[in-house]
C-alpha cells in the first residue's frame, strides 16, 4: 500500500509540475488534497487521544509552565524552531517594508524556483511529504 501511494505521489508531483502556476487544474488539486488531508487528520485521529480535551490543554499548559523542568535538548529544539520561524517571518517583513531587490520576499525566492516545472513538482512533492507527515507521520505507534 505504501508503495502505491508513494508512486501516486510522485505521479500526481510531475503532473503538477507540468501544469502552469495559475491553471485551473494546479488549483483544484491543491484543493482536493487539502480536503483529503483535513479528512484522513480527523478519521486518523478519531477518539485515538486518551483523554478529553480539557485535560490536554491542561497538560500543555502544565508543561509550559514548567519549561525549566524540560531536557536540555528539548529546550534547545524548541528556542531553535523559534528563532527560525521567527527569523522566517522577520525576513519576510522586513523585505515588505524595504520593498528592495536586495532583500526578495520568500514568495519571490519560491516564485524563482516554480517557475519551472521540475522545480515546482519538487515543490509540490515536498509540499507532499510534509502534510502526510503532519496528517499521519507523527500519529504512529510510539517505539520502544
Amino acid at each position: 500500500m505504501a508503495a502505491l501511494l508513494s508512486a501516486a505521489a510522485i505521479w500526481l508531483s510531475t503532473w503538477q509540475g507540468e501544469l502552469s502556476r495559475d491553471s485551473t487544474g494546479a488549483r483544484r488539486s491543491v484543493e482536493v488534497i487539502g480536503a483529503a488531508a483535513i479528512v484522513a487528520m480527523v478519521a486518523l485521529g478519531w477518539r485515538r487521544r486518551p483523554g478529553s480535551s480539557r485535560a490536554w490543554a491542561a497538560g500543555t499548559v502544565r508543561v509550559t509552565g514548567g519549561w525549566r523542568d524540560q531536557p536540555n535538548a528539548r529546550l534547545i529544539s524548541l528556542l531553535v524552531w523559534c528563532l527560525l520561524i521567527a527569523g522566517v517571518i522577520g525576513w519576510d517583513l522586513f523585505s515588505f517594508l524595504v520593498q528592495s531587490p536586495s532583500f526578495p520576499t520568500l514568495s519571490t525566492l519560491i516564485g524563482h524556483v516554480s517557475r519551472h516545472p521540475i522545480g515546482r513538482g519538487l515543490l509540490f512533492g515536498s509540499w507532499l511529504v510534509v502534510g502526510v507527515y503532519a496528517v499521519a507521520g507523527c500519529r504512529s505507534a510510539p517505539r520502544r
